[in-house]
């Protein structure tokens, strides 16, 4: 799913999206990548870019990264093409960030540590990825790509309307509800 600032590889080998991606590189159109469940899209805010082209392959496959540059309002959807078409209209920007959310941002930025120290790759990589989640943005956006394992449950940050907010509903999502704190004391709940 785009998500703000978050650049995404995509591999286009079928002729509907190679079709799709040769109309957005002509007409310099963003592409956005949604899950198929939450048609209908008509009303939704969204995330879009315009997709870079890294390796046009000999067969017509190409290798690109569509980065959610824009948040876009979905006007009307058009199926006449293989691939949707949409009229689209500029949506609000998601308000700045405030000291209001600066735990969780902290707290999501400790679970995405956590989340790299795990992952097999090298020592180089795992520091520029700590480096990238220092940008509020890409903190976000790789907190849901990475923490949020359904795609359905990435769609509800589509409502957010600030980042503040966008923070809050992560933690929300990737925390416990609930802490015992042992067999004779109460439990904490979040």
């Amino acid at each position: 799913m785009t998500l703000s600032h978050l650049p995404l590889p995509y591999h286009i080998f079928e002729s509907r999206y190679r079709k799709m991606l040769e109309a957005s590189l002509t007409h310099h159109t963003p592409i956005a990548v949604l899950p198929p469940g939450l048609h209908p899209f008509t009303g939704l805010n969204i995330f879009a870019g315009i997709p870079k082209l890294i390796h046009q392959h000999e067969d017509g496959r190409s290798d690109i990264v569509i980065s959610g540059d824009f948040r876009l309002k979905i006007l009307k959807v058009y199926e006449e093409e293989e691939y949707l078409v949409a009229d689209v209209g500029e949506a609000e920007m998601l308000k700045s960030f405030t000291q209001a959310s600066l735990s969780q941002r902290e707290l999501i930025r400790e679970a995405l540590s956590f989340w790299v120290e795990g992952q097999k790759i090298d020592k180089d990589h795992k520091k520029v990825f700590l480096k990238m989640i220092q940008d509020e943005h890409l903190l976000l956006s790789y907190g849901v790509s990475l923490l949020i394992k359904a795609e359905m449950d990435k769609t509800i940050f589509l409502k957010c309307e600030s980042w503040d907010e966008w923070a809050k509903l992560l933690v929300k999502k990737i925390g416990p509800t609930e802490v015992s704190l042992g067999p004779y004391l109460t439990k904490l709940k979040f």
